[in-house]
């Protein structure tokens, strides 16, 4: 989002020219017709100068870390605070068109900036708020398809099944009834549109204020039925259509029918996955711990999955398929436990301040080892 801003603002605002955009994830953005690259391309770019916008609020640190490798280059670091106020006054002028590909739903750009502006160094009382930019509810682990390096790991689930509405309701709401909010949640599976009260949860979903956004990543093997479009085309929600070549059988109907009922939607067509496999404990240092936990892309994929509040919903699914016990991981219980909403409250709290999870002994992002995606 912080990125799709800035260019928004570098390009039309300012009439700046960007030359590529740093991501260790993605290999294109869906928001501008540029390069991508890796944070190894700094070296070169160190050489002959160059500006570099620190887009991103919970990974601002790591990415001044980042930079920082080739401090005895030319690199000039800036952070957003000044694009975000004056995006914001671009928005309020209708200078920069209402549609873009992140920026949907009832988004609450003032809670955007006072995010951001905190985790570039501004004590702005924001750390009293607990309200997430992004949230994964796991629905199913039902899926069409059997990847390897799945992320969710549901190749591993002896009974793949569904999670009910009533279940959502209990146990995630218990959880959304304590925080102040969340700016992006997402559905997901297995595959989500095999989930038999898929539509049921969603309706629940675009009833609840606390929820700003909601994402929800198909594999492109499944059509939805007629009653489905209708709560897919509401402006809070966004439809991420995954690219897998011949894989995603009917991801031609798929855009078409994204089109046909105005729905947003982007299309993801990933290179390569990271291999989050073996799962063995590795025996690091707590303060090894501590940095591949606070460098890592998953490090705010909190979510809710089988009962349990993950702070990272990989290690979740490692849990629930029982490649980590209940000893290694890192979880609040909300199905099998009453709280008072106080209690609760701090200790969702407390939990996401952790500076490392146990399952980060595990895990084996941290290696960075990139394979096909979608292998079967």
């Amino acid at each position: 989002m912080y990125g799709e801003i800035a260019y928004a603002v570098l390009t039309q605002v300012y009439g700046k020219n960007v030359e590529a955009v740093i991501d260790n994830k993605l290999r294109e953005v869906p928001w501008a017709d540029i390069k991508v690259v890796r944070s190894s391309a700094l070296e070169a770019y160190s050489k002959e100068g160059v500006d570099i916008l620190v887009c991103a609020a919970n990974a601002f640190d790591y990415i001044v870390r980042e930079a920082g490798k080739y401090e005895n280059g030319d690199i000039r670091l800036y952070d957003c605070k000044e694009i975000l106020a004056d995006y914001k006054k671009a928005k309020e002028q209708r200078q920069l068109p209402a549609e873009s590909v992140y920026m949907y739903g009832g988004i609450n750009l003032d809670e955007m900036i006072l995010k951001y502006n905190f985790y570039a160094g501004e004590d702005n009382g924001y750390d009293k708020n607990i309200y997430l930019s992004y949230c994964v509810l796991c629905i199913t682990s039902k899926c069409s398809l059997k990847c390897r390096n799945c992320a969710a790991f549901v190749t591993r689930y002896k009974e793949p099944a569904d999670y009910s509405l009533e279940y959502v309701k209990s146990v995630f709401g218990k959880f959304l009834n304590v925080i102040d909010g969340i700016q992006e949640l997402e559905l997901m599976g297995g595959e989500p549109f095999l989930c038999h009260d898929f539509n049921d949860i969603l309706e629940w979903c675009l009833t609840q204020d606390k929820i700003q956004t909601i994402k929800i990543i198909t594999n492109g093997t499944i059509v939805p039925k007629t009653e489905t479009w209708k709560l897919l085309k509401d402006s809070k929600v966004k439809l991420v259509i995954d690219d897998y070549g011949s894989l995603s059988r009917h991801y031609a109907d798929l855009v078409r029918l994204t089109k046909a009922n105005h729905v947003r939607y982007e299309v993801q067509k990933l290179q390569t996955w990271y291999q989050l496999e073996p799962v063995v404990e590795k025996g690091n240092t707590d303060q090894r711990k501590k940095e591949i936990f606070q460098d890592c892309v998953f490090r705010t994929c909190i979510g809710v999955t089988n009962g349990r509040l993950y702070h990272c919903n990989v290690s979740g699914h490692m849990n629930t398929v029982g490649m980590l016990s209940d000893a290694e991981s890192d979880f609040i219980e909300l199905q099998n436990k009453e709280w008072e909403n106080k209690e609760l409250k701090e200790a969702v709290r407390d939990f996401l301040s952790i500076p490392y999870l146990r399952a980060c002994d595990y895990c084996n992002y941290s290696s960075h080892v990139e394979v096909p995606v979608a292998e079967q």
